[in-house]
């Protein structure tokens, strides 16, 4: 087993753990199914169907080391004159069922 001291916590850099994990465990696999990397946190592909699939990764808005995915799948041309929703889509945490049960 491995202790941790208040110095190696405090070198611990959770920006660029997620960083690094997003490009190993995300973004490199899901190349193979024609997803690309969009801004910093999403990951995008549009499929010969014209539907667009992404998926975004939103830190914590209070700086911890928790983070969100947000899911949207939509086609690309759609009656909205307003603004891109993520409808139909959500919360990758509010999309499971049962998730009370689901451990």
């Amino acid at each position: 087993m491995t202790y941790q001291t208040r110095d190696t916590l405090q070198d611990f850099d959770a920006k660029k753990y997620f960083t690094k994990a997003r490009r190993q465990y995300i973004e490199e696999p899901l190349k193979e199914f024609g997803f690309k990397k969009y801004k910093s946190s999403v990951v995008a592909r549009l499929t010969s169907g014209n539907v667009f699939q992404f998926l975004d990764f939103q830190k914590s808005a209070y700086g911890g080391q928790n983070f969100t995915v947000n899911v949207a799948i939509r086609p690309l041309f759609s009656h909205n004159d307003e603004y891109l929703t993520l409808l139909p889509g959500n919360r990758l945490g509010l999309m499971a069922t049962k998730s009370k049960s689901d451990k």
